[in-house]
């Protein structure tokens, strides 16, 4: 099976959708630019350069950007759903080590799903504030 492939690749689209949730979190509640900032220099030392000098323009300009609620609905609900997919495909890995198979309904599996990864959101959110406040 190519679980592993299928939950790095869910990780990485996650990631980016993530970051603008966060900057704009932070920019909502009054963050100084300094803090948030500071916050990205620490994301920069564990990401490619390549990659990171795409990256931190736009974060940087959604810090400045007069409306963060836009993109704080926008990041969130892209980061719950991506992020979802990362939690479903880990739940069908773990379920297929196991030899299990899935007892729930798809409508009862995808709302524990969304609401696993809400739960997993808010808690890397909260960390992640606490360590720049």
């Amino acid at each position: 099976m190519d679980f592993v492939g299928s939950l790095a690749f869910r990780a990485l689209l996650a990631l980016f959708p993530g970051l603008i949730a966060l900057v704009s979190i932070l920019a909502l509640f009054g963050q100084s630019e300094e803090s948030v900032v500071r916050l990205l220099n620490q994301f920069e030392g564990v990401t490619p350069e390549d990659t990171w000098e795409s990256v931190r323009p736009v974060l940087e300009s959604i810090l400045r950007a007069p409306q963060a609620g836009l993109g704080l609905v926008i990041g969130l609900v892209t980061t719950l759903w991506t992020a979802s997919g990362f939690i479903k495909t880990f739940s069908r890995t773990m379920n297929a080590v196991y030899g299990i198979s899935e007892g729930r309904g798809v409508f009862k599996w995808n709302l524990q799903m969304y609401l696993l990864t809400a739960m997993f959101l808010l808690l890397a959110a909260v960390g992640l504030i606490g360590s720049v406040v």
